[in-house]
């Protein structure tokens, strides 16, 4: 990458990553794009099947992994997440601002390798997160396992390019912060 142009977005379940991202990607003027993850998980409500994600059947997830066609894979809550690495390539190479939302081991598998990348962290209070997840419908022992799971991800504040705290602000502000980082760097 000649530029940086991999932004990294990373935060404890709940905290608008995906809203985030979707938000730039419809009022940003940069060009953006994201990097759509593989999964295992099942589709949630809403969801898209290529666009919100490529959710797979385990089977062909593990074929993926002997491939070594992944930059980045993790097992998280019981399902499988990933980022290809053909995916992500095109993407660089297209000349756009790529978005790529990861956990904690992928955010450090993909910073050896493009040690460019820019981290931007949203957070939240904890009371946040658990009343965004029983809003989401999420099963309640899920909600305890990922809420046991916050100080993992904060452990990543220390490496990030931006923090955001998104309990008291809008996804718009949230975006506008984060288009403006964006622009910041590219330009």
């Amino acid at each position: 990458m000649s530029r940086t142009s991999l932004f990294l977005i990373a935060g404890n379940s709940a905290t608008g990553k995906s809203t985030l991202v979707k938000t730039l990607l419809k009022k940003s003027n940069l060009e953006l794009a994201r990097c759509i993850t593989t999964t295992t998980r099942p589709m949630r409500r809403g969801e898209v099947q290529d666009s919100s994600y490529h959710f797979i059947s385990n089977e062909r997830f593990q074929s993926l992994i002997k491939k070594q066609a992944f930059v980045e894979y993790a097992t998280v809550f019981g399902h499988w997440y990933g980022t290809q690495k053909a995916d992500l390539e095109t993407l660089l190479k297209s000349k756009k601002n790529v978005l790529l939302i990861l956990d904690k081991a992928g955010i450090k598998s993909v910073l050896e390798i493009y040690r460019e990348a820019m981290l931007i962290m949203l957070t939240a209070k904890r009371e946040t997160i658990k009343n965004r997840l029983i809003k989401r419908g999420t099963d309640p022992k899920e909600i305890r396992d990922r809420l046991s799971h916050l100080k993992e991800e904060r452990e990543l504040l220390p490496m990030a390019d931006l923090v955001i705290a998104t309990d008291q602000t809008t996804p718009r502000q949230v975006a506008g912060q984060v288009d403006a980082f964006i622009h910041h760097i590219v330009t």
